[in-house]
Parts: C-alpha cells; sequence; structure tokens
C-alpha cells in the first residue's frame, strides 16, 4: 500500500527567512550532495525549505510502516529532477526504506511538499489543501498549534466526507499511540478505523493535509477547493 506523507513551510515565519544562511544549520541537516545544489541556486531560502519539506514528507511516509525509523534529516537525501521550475518541483527522497516520491509547491508565502512511497509520479491520486489557518491574518503570525491542529483535522475530515457522501460528523482523525509515541494519524468512519492514508501538518499561519482516497466519483466533480497530484 502506498502511504504518504506531507509538510508545509511558513517562508514568512519568524526564523524561516535568511536560514539558508546559517552554515551551521544547513550542514546539519543537508547531505554534502544538498548543500552543493544550495549553492548553486538563485533563491536559496526557497530550496532550503523544499528540500526540508520533502524530508519531512518523506519521513511521515516511511514511518507509517516503520515507527522507529531514524528522523535524522541527513538520512534522507532529495533529488529535485526541475528546479528551473518556478512554482511546481519534483523529485525523490532516499530514505532508510528506499524512495519516496516528491511534489512540493513553491508559492510567495510558503512551500508545501506531498511525498508518497512505493510508485511513480503516476502512481495514484492525492488530494490535498493548503490554507491559512488563522485567515487573514498578519504576516509572521504563530497560531496557536493546538488550534492550527484542530483545524487541518477538521478540513481533512471535511474533505472524506465530501468524497465518502458522509456527514462531517461520521469522520474522526485521531492519532494513536506507537512506540511510545503519538504515531500518525488514523481515519475512523462511524468509530471504525480505515485504510485511508492521510498526512497533516501547519507551521506559522498554515495549515496543509494530503490524503490518497479511493473515490471516483470525487474526482470526477473537480472540486475548486482541493488540488491532486501523482494523477
Amino acid at each position: 500500500m502506498h502511504t504518504v506523507g506531507n509538510d508545509v513551510v511558513d517562508l514568512k515565519a519568524g526564523g524561516a527567512a535568511g536560514k539558508s544562511g546559517d552554515s551551521r544549520f544547513v550542514s546539519r541537516v543537508l547531505t554534502s550532495g544538498e548543500q552543493t545544489v544550495l549553492g548553486r541556486v538563485e533563491n536559496s531560502d526557497s530550496c532550503f525549505w523544499a528540500m526540508w519539506a520533502a524530508k519531512e514528507a518523506a519521513y511521515k511516509a516511511v514511518s507509517r510502516a516503520k515507527p522507529a525509523i531514524s528522523s535524522s534529516p541527513r538520512r534522507y537525501e532529495v533529488c529535485f529532477d526541475n528546479q528551473h521550475r518556478k512554482s511546481v518541483w519534483t523529485g525523490s527522497v532516499a530514505t532508510p526504506m528506499g524512495r519516496v516520491y516528491v511534489q512540493s509547491q513553491l508559492d510567495e508565502n510558503y512551500i508545501h511538499c506531498i511525498g508518497q512511497t512505493g510508485c511513480g509520479p503516476a502512481g495514484g491520486q492525492i488530494i490535498f489543501r493548503v490554507f491559512e489557518t488563522v485567515p487573514g491574518a498578519p504576516e509572521g503570525t504563530e497560531a496557536d498549534p493546538g488550534q492550527q491542529s484542530a483545524a487541518v483535522r477538521r478540513a481533512a475530515a471535511a474533505a472524506i466526507a465530501g468524497c465518502l457522501d458522509l456527514p462531517e460528523d461520521n469522520v474522526l482523525i485521531v492519532r494513536d499511540s506507537s512506540a511510545g509515541r503519538p504515531g500518525p494519524p488514523v481515519v475512523r468512519i462511524k468509530g471504525s478505523a480505515t485504510e485511508i492514508q492521510i498526512s497533516l501538518s501547519h507551521h506559522g499561519r498554515f495549515g496543509a493535509f494530503a490524503l490518497n482516497i479511493d473515490s471516483s466519483s470525487f474526482f470526477a466533480k473537480r472540486s475548486l477547493d482541493y488540488s491532486f497530484i501523482f494523477a
């Protein structure tokens, strides 16, 4: 089964701007090859955070199958194949459990990356959404993490309910314990666990989710509220 991970970075959040110039931090999280790539690009902050988000998305995807896997960023090497493009980069991440295919969206306000295991870019269809958890909040706002997490879960539950033509209160997203710590999110429908693959993330002003769900009728609607990749 393909597993999904996603990560979002608010580029206007405190500490994000100029982080690519922090050589000590960069050397701690990027491999030597990634550092070489970073040194060649014009927008080094966007490139750095795109790599970071790809590593995080890949870790979330592979840790579903192996919760105790290392999360060290240098164990995850990112290779984008089209960095000449401005808004969408695709590629893969080499992880301790094999390759994860990724797609990163580069916006002036945020970086969002989605990763999926076990397939190439045509391996399956993923629904995702990036949104402001506090609409209209000024740049640099650090929303309450608990409120952000709740907002992302509500948005993801609404998407799943829409996919399955169910009332939203039939969908519950929880995190079970795994290896002595909170595990990845699990979707429950009417109280029963499902195999719906889902990943949640938030940072700064933004929240995001990605999910892999079989619902051809939903895909046919092509709702403007959601985007689709790996299609």
